[in-house]
Parts: C-alpha cells; structure tokens; sequence
C-alpha cells in the first residue's frame, strides 16, 4: 500500500516530496491502488461510526479539526481562490452567519 499523500495535502506541489519506492512497485510486480472513503469497501462500511466517533470526539474536545475559515458570503469568492491556490489549511469553511 503507497500511503502519506494525507501529509502533503495542503503543500504546494513544487513544496511535496517525490513518491521515491516506485522501482518497488516494478520490481515486486504489486498492483498500486489509491484508497477513498469513497470506495465501497471503505467509506460505506465505517461511515456511521465515523460520524458517532468524530462528533463525540470534537464536542468533547478531544479533537479538535483544523479549518481554514472565512467569514461572510461576500467573501465566498476570495474562500474559493484561496482554496484552489493551496492557501488553506484542513477543511475549507464558508461561515455564512451574522
């Protein structure tokens, strides 16, 4: 399994490091396969614990996740361009409220 991409997530590409075992994936003759919550095996099968754990977690405070905020919809567009420029850092966030 190829993991670490989560670490580099919100570094700007010319700032990531280079996938450096690929001769491995040669040379062993392994199947590379990206991993999503999305894939059927992963994100249907743990999604509702997910969902109980994490918001146990954050309202307890033992974890606390990382945001990149902005605040009003008339904001919104400089949220979406920091967004795709790697400016933000964790979740993006629109705070709509007053």
């Amino acid at each position: 399994m190829a993991c670490g991409y989560a670490s580099q997530y919100s570094i700007p590409p010319e700032k990531q490091y280079g996938i450096k075992n690929t001769s491995m994936v040669i040379g062993k003759r392994l199947t590379w396969r990206g991993l999503s919550v999305f894939d059927e095996h992963m994100g249907g099968a743990y999604r509702a614990r997910h969902q109980e754990d994490v918001g146990k977690w954050i309202a307890e405070g033992s974890y606390r996740p990382v945001l990149s905020e902005t605040h009003g919809i008339d904001r919104a567009a400089e949220g979406l361009v920091g967004l795709l420029e790697g400016k933000n850092v964790g979740k993006a966030l629109l705070n709509v409220q007053a």
